[in-house]
């Protein structure tokens, strides 16, 4: 990931090995910025139908335990070949938001992290290093 806090040195950017996405972070945050641009075009172009709903006043929802659905995604996300602590976390972390009733940040997100790991486009088994850090602002390899 490129540095964060707007500074732009030629000398300081990283190299083109280091542009491996950080499972977590890198995704999440691109993913985050991204959706809503997304998910506004399909509503114009007719593409994308009703709003994403928790489920919560349904009485014909399907509940899980928290427990079950984090150890399915992080089997999920192993199998797509992330490690399985990166896959552990992850998985805690989309299965918290479903928790939460924030569907838009929950196990929704599942399929298109395994995609993405399958494709190689994210590096499900990399260790990311803070580089350095200054008040809110970090640079990650």
């Amino acid at each position: 990931l490129h540095r964060l806090s707007g500074h732009h040195n030629p000398t300081d950017m990283p190299s083109p090995q280091h542009h491996h996405s950080l499972f977590a972070l890198g995704l999440g945050l691109a993913l985050g910025l991204a959706l809503p641009h997304v998910l506004r075009l399909r509503r114009r172009r007719g593409l994308g139908g009703s709003t994403v709903k928790a489920g919560l006043t349904d009485t014909r929802a399907v509940r899980l335990p928290r427990r079950v659905l984090t150890d399915f995604l992080a089997a999920c996300f192993t199998a797509a070949g992330a490690a399985p602590a990166h896959a552990a976390q992850a998985a805690d972390v989309l299965a918290y938001a479903d928790s939460r009733g924030i569907p838009s940040h929950g196990a929704n997100r599942a399929d298109t992290y395994a995609n993405e790991i399958e494709a190689k486009l994210v590096d499900g088994v990399a260790s990311p290093v803070v580089e350095r850090s200054s008040g809110c602002t970090a640079v990650i390899d």
